[in-house]
């Protein structure tokens, strides 16, 4: 418990000096975190497999955008 006070005071790595994030920053945790939850489903829902799931769905939507030329966000890794 300690460590999760510690981190969120040293604040998100993810968010800009500013503490807002970008706008495509959001669109693209969305799309992850939509195709991670369809990953579950097809797994027939079952629990323990959360991480695989999100770095699948991130692997997915990323190659997506690259490949689509779309270089607006980068892998949150």
């Amino acid at each position: 418990m300690k460590r999760q006070i510690d981190r969120k005071s040293n604040g998100d790595k993810s968010e800009s000096s500013t503490g807002a994030r970008s706008m495509t920053s959001d669109s693209a945790l969305e799309l992850i975190r939509d195709r991670a939850y369809s990953l579950f489903e097809l797994r027939g829902q079952q629990p323990g497999h959360a991480l695989d799931d999100w770095l699948q769905a991130e692997r997915e939507i990323l190659r997506q955008s690259a490949s689509s030329g779309k270089r607006d966000f980068k892998c949150s890794c």
